[in-house]
C-alpha cells in the first residue's frame, strides 16, 4: 500500500471513530447525565450550560480512556513491543496498534471540535489552551507514524497515559458534586498524584527517552523530528500540570485550616 492510500484508509478510520465519540457525546448531554446517574442526574440539573456541556464531555473522555488503555495494553502486550526495552524496533506495528492509535486520534479530534467549540463558556477555560495544544500535537503525529508504519513502540506508551484520565475526571466530578470534603475525593486525589508521576513523568519521559536516546543513530532525520517535536512539546506539559496537581494534595494534605482556605 502506497503512502498516499495509507493516508487515506487511516483518515478513514480515523473519522469514524471521531463520530463515533461525538455520538457518545450527544448521548450524554441528552441520556446519560440528564437520566442515568441516580442522584448525579439530580446534581447535573443544578449545574449552569457550561458545567453541563464539560460534565459530559467528560464522561466521553473517561469512556474514551478505559477503552484506549485497554487497546495499546493489549496490543504491546500482543505485539511484544516493550520487551526488548531499552532497545525498542522501531517499525515494529501491528494491526491492534494502528487501532489503538486510530482510537485515540478519532477522539482528540473529537474532544478538540467539542473544545473549541465551547471555549468561551468559564467551564472550559483553565486548561483549554494546554488541551488544545496536546489535541493537535497528538493528531498530527499519530497521522505520521501510522501512515509511515514507525514509532508505534513509542506511542503505545504515550497512550497508555490515558490511564489517569478516569481519576481526573472523577476529581472534577465530586468537586462539583460538593464532596470535595469526602475520603473518596481525598484518595482519588493521591492516587492520581501516584499515577500521574508513574505514567506520564517516569514511563513517559525516561522509560521512553532512554530507549530513544540509545537508538538515535539508527533514526532517519524525519523519525528525529517527529520524536523529539513530540517530547519537547507534550513532556513539558505534563510537568505542567503534575506541579499543579501537587500543588492540590499539598493543600489537602495541610490541616491548617487557615492555610486551606
Amino acid at each position: 500500500m502506497s503512502t498516499e492510500q495509507m493516508f487515506y484508509s487511516t483518515g478513514q478510520e480515523v473519522f469514524k471513530y471521531a463520530i463515533t465519540f461525538a455520538l457518545l457525546y450527544q448521548t450524554s448531554r441528552y441520556l446519560i447525565s440528564p437520566h442515568l446517574l441516580g442522584k448525579y442526574s439530580k446534581i447535573y440539573h443544578t449545574l449552569q450550560f457550561g458545567e453541563q456541556t464539560y460534565w459530559d464531555s467528560s464522561i466521553v473522555s473517561t469512556i474514551h480512556a478505559i477503552i484506549v488503555s485497554y487497546l495499546a495494553l493489549t496490543a504491546a502486550y500482543n505485539g511484544s513491543f516493550w520487551s526488548s526495552w531499552p532497545h525498542f524496533q522501531l517499525t515494529l506495528t501491528s494491526p491492534e496498534s494502528h487501532l489503538a492509535l486510530q482510537v485515540m486520534t478519532g477522539y482528540m479530534i473529537s474532544d478538540g471540535l467539542t473544545i473549541f467549540y465551547y471555549r468561551k463558556e468559564k467551564a472550559w477555560q483553565s486548561m483549554k489552551t494546554a488541551t488544545l495544544i496536546h489535541h493537535s500535537v497528538v493528531t498530527l503525529i499519530h497521522f505520521m507514524i501510522m501512515t509511515l508504519d514507525f514509532g508505534h513502540t513509542f506511542a503505545l506508551i504515550g497512550t497508555i497515559t490515558e490511564i489517569t484520565t478516569p481519576l481526573i475526571n472523577n476529581r472534577w466530578f465530586l468537586y462539583t458534586s460538593k464532596e470535595a470534603d469526602s475520603n473518596l475525593y481525598f484518595y482519588n486525589g493521591i492516587s492520581l498524584v501516584f499515577m500521574w508521576f508513574v505514567v506520564r513523568i517516569v514511563i513517559a519521559g525516561p522509560g521512553s527517552l532512554i530507549p530513544l536516546y540509545m537508538n538515535e543513530e539508527s533514526l532517519e532525520w524525519y523519525h528525529k523530528l517527529v520524536f523529539w517535536t513530540t517530547y519537547g512539546l507534550m513532556y513539558p506539559l505534563q510537568w505542567m500540570w503534575f506541579i499543579k496537581l501537587v500543588k492540590g494534595a499539598l493543600k489537602a494534605l495541610d490541616k491548617d485550616p487557615k492555610k486551606k482556605d
